[in-house]
């Protein structure tokens, strides 16, 4: 096969009988002829090391390493060899697990393949064996990206199994990337209440990132309606939390409810918060609020990241994503970025009305 070692090709197609023939018809894969249908059920229907062969080379080109392809698994050849792959059926299944417990063993590990194995596993619906990828090994030393992909491909197959074993990993797996992960995919199924109830025990997780995602799921798909949010939650992870990432959450979660003042009192305090993450996503969800009490708040909060800017990049980054938040949030720019140009224009508007 091109790109590939000639001495590696020659050995997958060394076949016990009809070698020359068999690369022949190989070809008509590799060109997409018409003729290929045709000649892959002749194939399939020959002797078991045959059929072999020709999964060995499918698997090759699902994980072949091409320019278009690569960092996507979308690329036109993975997707082909991987829709080739379902007519084997649970055939296939085994060496797919295979290959993926043999690149998680690896030192230095291909997601991308990974990503491409797993994306074959889904095609089969191979459900079980996916959750049990999903699953600890403390048997087998597997990396964890490993565990990730065949958690996220899971989520890829509708049955029963799928939602209880993702529960099972965020509530259960010793690995936080694993429970954050599962958390975030449980996210889209938050309407069952099993979900919900294993997302709000997420709150309480020892890992900051599985409770952001825990805390993203008390606002999801919620309702327009505040009254239909657990607010004062939101405002306990908002303020009190010790993780960025949560406190980020809890600010990005509120932002369809800063329209309610208890709501827009909390974001403007934390405007103040220490970390610029937060202070951003703050920011951003009092977007829309156009009141002078946001728009005042927001141009301290830039008075502050301007000050800093002359020595910190962090904060000079800060800085201009407030610029842009406050010429939203106001409808227009003063002629220099400066906060007491910001507050005179403010003022200026304000006896405008």
């Amino acid at each position: 096969m091109e790109g590939r070692d000639p001495s590696a090709g020659e050995s997958l197609l060394a076949a016990p009988r009809s070698n020359e023939s068999l690369k022949m018809v190989w070809r008509l894969y590799q060109k997409n002829d018409e003729a290929w249908p045709a000649a892959r059920e002749r194939w399939l229907a020959g002797p078991p090391e045959e059929r072999r062969l020709l999964l060995d080379n499918l698997l090759i080109e699902l994980l072949q390493d091409d320019s278009a392809g690569r960092g996507n698994g979308t690329s036109f050849r993975s997707v082909r060899a991987r829709h080739e792959l379902t007519w084997f059926g649970s055939e296939a299944v085994a060496p797919i697990v295979h290959g993926m417990r043999g690149l998680g063993s690896r030192e230095k590990v291909d997601v991308v393949a990974i990503d491409r194995l797993a994306a074959a596993l889904v095609e089969l619906r191979a459900t079980e064996p996916l959750a049990e990828l999903a699953a600890p090994d403390p048997a087998a030393k597997i990396d964890v990206k490993v565990r990730i992909a065949a958690a996220r491909a899971l989520a890829g197959v509708d049955e029963p199994i799928v939602q209880s074993a993702l529960i099972d990993r965020l509530l259960r797996d010793p690995e936080w990337q694993v429970r954050g992960t599962a958390a975030e995919l449980l996210r889209k199924r938050a309407a069952d209440p099993l979900v919900r109830r294993a997302l709000h025990d997420a709150l309480a997780d020892a890992d900051g990132f599985v409770r952001a995602q825990g805390v993203r799921a008390l606002a999801d798909g919620r309702s327009v309606d505040a009254a239909d949010v657990p607010l004062d939650e939101l405002f306990h992870f908002l303020t009190r939390d010790p993780a960025v990432p949560v406190r980020v959450a809890a600010a990005e979660s509120l932002a369809l409810y800063a329209f309610e003042p208890s709501v827009e009192d909390a974001l403007i305090a934390s405007l103040r918060d220490p970390e610029p993450d937060v202070v951003v996503a703050a920011a951003r969800s009092l977007m829309n609020a156009r009141t002078r009490a946001v728009q005042s708040a927001l141009v301290d909060a830039f008075s502050r990241m301007h000050t800093a800017s002359t020595h910190d990049a962090t904060a000079n980054g800060v800085w201009n994503e407030l610029i842009m938040i406050l010429g939203a949030n106001i409808g227009a720019r003063p002629a220099g970025n400066t906060p007491a140009a910001w507050r005179a224009l403010i003022q200026q508007l304000s006896e405008g009305q």
